[in-house]
């Protein structure tokens, strides 16, 4: 778009006196300090509750309480690694939702996507495993190591750079897994087994080899409760 002068110059505008221009130069630049240092002080209290929960999350999985924690490889505490990799079904404008590893972060499952699946081919694709409660959805690739907890019973198809790990009712809940996952320790295990190449990823027979602390299912439920405490806190 392009205004020429002969255009530009004939438009009025408010002309107040000296002092009041300067009053108002004044009072704009006062507010654009004040816009600035909350600007400052919102990014500090983002950076120290992010530093919270990885200090809290750290001392959770690294002080187990009594002797009834177990150190267990993924594959041994799941009873499913559900692995879409390979393959990719045709997209749909509408339908059922596509989870891609985009829609994964930060613990969280965004399911608001502009990908999807008709039920037709929901049935011919999702023969591998139809994700269930509690089923923690892990990116391989594209950000690695990022983890969701499917909440219910929904229907979604999978993406190829997502893997399902559905853990063993009897001994570890979805909710606990992922936290685990995205521990400290247990993040450092997944990246040291990590290929280096241009997208940093994971193949799954080294994933299953990753372990994880798991304790009794109430010590569970209380480390997860408390975490998502926190959680709640800090994103307020």
């Amino acid at each position: 778009t392009e205004l020429k002068a002969k255009r530009l110059l004939p438009i009025p505008i408010p002309l107040p006196p000296l002092a009041e221009q300067r009053r108002i130069v004044t009072r704009i630049e006062e507010l654009a300090a004040q816009i600035h240092e909350a600007q400052s002080l919102r990014q500090q209290a983002t950076k120290e509750a992010e530093a919270l929960l990885v200090s809290y999350s750290r001392f959770q999985f690294s002080h187990p309480v009594g002797n009834s924690w177990r150190d267990l490889r993924i594959v041994d505490a799941c009873d499913a690694m559900i692995d879409y990799r390979g393959r990719t079904p045709p997209i749909s404008e509408e339908g059922i939702p596509h989870i891609t590893s985009a829609n994964i972060k930060g613990g969280r499952i965004n399911w608001h996507t502009s990908k999807f699946v008709t039920d037709e081919t929901y049935a011919v694709f999702m023969t591998r495993g139809i994700p269930q409660p509690q089923d923690v959805l892990f990116t391989m690739e594209a950000p690695l190591a990022e983890v969701g907890v499917v909440p219910d019973a929904r229907k979604f198809s999978l993406a190829q750079r997502v893997i399902l790990l559905r853990p063993k009712s009897s001994i570890l809940i979805g909710d606990f897994l992922a936290h685990a996952l995205s521990s400290p320790a247990v993040r450092e295990d997944i990246f040291s087994k990590a290929t280096a190449t241009t997208v940093r990823g994971i193949a799954s027979k080294r994933l299953k080899e990753v372990h994880v602390p798991v304790p009794s299912i109430p010590e569970q439920r209380r480390i997860v409760a408390e975490l998502d405490a926190l959680q709640a806190v800090a994103d307020r």
